[in-house]
């Protein structure tokens, strides 16, 4: 009785783990969230999208833990696929030195799914601070 009751106990465990595969919406496609600053390639640990106001839509990236945590935020003043110029748009990247506001660039959006939650696109960008950020993609990130 004692093995059938830990056997039972086991599979309650394991079922109830939830499993972080990196892909949107536990589909099999791969999200992604990366791009080269100041040189360096930043590949975020985490990335997804929301629309905390009606008609914006908000992206962010983590990368690391504790004072190595880099993290990403772009804001956009609509929810379609098309070009964004920054400033008029923003984003913002904050490490442990400083906290980086975007000053030019632009992000254009080639997939902005509404009936599966995913978001796609390309971003370039400096900010004041002298922070140059290249090669910016980001690939079927989730609604959350």
């Amino acid at each position: 009785m004692k093995k059938i009751t830990v056997l039972a106990l086991l599979v309650c465990a394991f079922a109830s783990c939830k499993k972080d595969d990196n892909t949107a919406n536990n589909s099999s496609t791969p999200r992604s969230f990366t791009c080269t600053i100041n040189g360096v390639a930043f590949v975020a640990d985490s990335a997804w999208y929301n629309n905390f106001n009606a008609g914006a839509t908000n992206i962010f990236a983590v990368k690391g833990t504790g004072v190595s945590q880099e993290y990403f935020e772009i804001n956009l003043n609509a929810q379609t696929a098309t070009t964004y110029a920054i400033p008029a748009n923003a984003f913002t990247f904050l490490n442990s030195a400083a906290a980086y506001l975007g000053t030019a660039g632009s992000l254009s959006i080639g997939t902005y799914d509404m009936t599966n939650r995913k978001i796609s696109g390309t971003f370039t960008g400096v900010t004041a601070g002298a922070v140059t950020i290249t090669g910016g993609t980001f690939t079927n990130l989730p609604y959350k």
